[in-house]
This record gives C-alpha cells, structure tokens and sequence, in this order.
C-alpha cells in the first residue's frame, strides 16, 4: 500500500502544479481554473486501491473520459479541454517514469 500512497502523493503534487499553472494562465484563466478544479475533484474522491499501477490505469481513464466530455462555453481562447489534457500528459510522462524504475 505505501507504492500506492506514494503514487497519490505524487498525484497530488502534479495537480496542485496544475492549479498553479491554471491561475498563472494568460488566456481564460477562469476557464482554466475551472477544468483544473473539476480534474481535481475527481482526483478528490477517486477510490485508491491496494494496486498503483490499476489505480494510475482506472484514474487516467476517469481523466480522459472527463476530458472527452468536458467544455466550458465561457472560454474566449478555449474550452478547459487543454488544461485537463495537460494534467493527462504529465500523469502519463508520470506512469512512464515509475514503470521505468
């Protein structure tokens, strides 16, 4: 379980520099903000099991999903889909520096 702990912790870490970035943006930062807090809450209630590489598996997938679905009308520049992909490809460039360990 502490593999499993320690991915959540890195988890975390990433999505609080997304929340970061999203506040620094320089387009539609309310949009960005937003998309970022919506991936947040899911990270929030994600269910972690006992299995790391399962739970990085099942929360990428649960990101993308969100990401395919997600739109915020109020963006001049963008719609909040970039942001949540961003957090995607870092969770993703993530897993491959674990699996490379």
């Amino acid at each position: 379980m502490s593999e499993n702990k320690n991915l959540k912790h890195l988890v975390l870490a990433l999505l609080n520099n997304h929340r970061q970035k999203a506040a620094n943006s320089a387009y539609d930062k309310s949009v960005a903000i937003q998309a970022i807090a919506t991936a947040g809450k899911l990270i929030d209630t994600f269910q972690w099991t006992e299995s790391a590489h399962n739970d990085h598996t099942n929360l990428l997938q649960s990101l993308e999903a969100l990401r395919e679905n997600y739109y915020d009308s109020d963006g001049e520049y963008s719609s909040g889909k970039a942001d949540i992909g961003s957090l995607i490809g870092d969770l993703i460039q993530l897993r491959n520096e674990i699996e490379d360990r």
